[in-house]
């Protein structure tokens, strides 16, 4: 029998891994761009990229949080709300389901119906590096600015529009920015396709912009907009670990 430590965990690692795959596996399956009756542009896109995001939270976000991305894991791991040890179930069950996603989708559609089987759904910069690690770092910025006010205590009773809010914040962040660097803000999305199609050249564009832009947005509002400490039993992002010197 598992302890009550343990299927929390496992809860959290399951949630984690089948949010980021529901959101591999919408944002891949509208990169099919060899359908007879269906080319996929950038509209539809940052549409399906922000309407993803809003089944996995209104699915998860109760158990997990539906972080489906190590870098808002980072963040919360910056406002305190999680431990290092809970962090690392996070990102290890995020690309896992990455990887699950991609692959599902590869599975059900035939690979005449893909124009370039080896690059697909796979992100890359249309812009020179140096820009493409910006423009990460900015939209993964304002993306974090938008859940960390979500997380301030201050926004408690207003979470009932949350998918909406941070749907509708992915799909214009993808919108202005994908065509550009690919606007992924996740590196979870970018890694199940990487490693499927062995495409590792620039991947590691979407681990430091994205991570990097957490990293200072979360600092940023924890340190000069927030009044009051997260809740840590918070069920936007529940926890693993129960220490108290978490808030600290």
């Amino acid at each position: 029998m598992l302890s009550e430590e343990h299927t929390k965990v496992a809860k959290i690692f399951i949630a984690e891994a089948i949010g980021t795959a529901i959101l591999l596996f919408i944002n891949c399956l509208g990169c099919v761009d060899n359908l007879e009756n269906f080319k996929p542009t950038i509209i539809t896109a940052s549409i399906g990229a922000g309407l993803a995001l809003m089944i996995a939270i209104n699915s998860f976000g109760t158990i997990s949080g539906a972080h489906v991305n190590p870098a808002v894991t980072l963040g919360a791991l910056i406002f305190k709300i999680i431990s290092f040890k809970d962090a690392i179930v996070y990102v290890v069950a995020q690309l896992v389901g990455g990887v699950f996603g991609h692959v599902l989708v590869r599975a059900l559609v035939r690979s005449e119906y893909i124009s370039d089987s080896e690059n697909f759904c796979v992100n890359s910069p249309q812009v020179d590096i140096g820009r493409a690690v910006v423009i990460e770092f900015v939209i993964t910025f304002i993306l974090m600015c938008v859940l960390s006010a979500v997380w301030d205590p201050r926004n408690e009773k207003y979470q009932d529009s949350t998918s909406m809010r941070v749907g509708f914040t992915v799909s214009a962040l993808v919108l202005i920015a994908g065509n550009l660097s690919g606007g992924c803000m996740n590196p979870a999305r970018s890694f199940g396709p990487a490693l499927y199609n062995g495409k590792w050249d620039h991947h590691w564009i979407y681990w430091i912009g994205p991570m990097l832009g957490s990293f200072a947005a979360s600092i940023l509002f924890k340190n000069v907009f927030l009044e009051s400490k997260v809740n840590k039993g918070s069920q936007r992002l529940p926890q693993i670990s129960d220490e108290e010197e978490q808030l600290k």
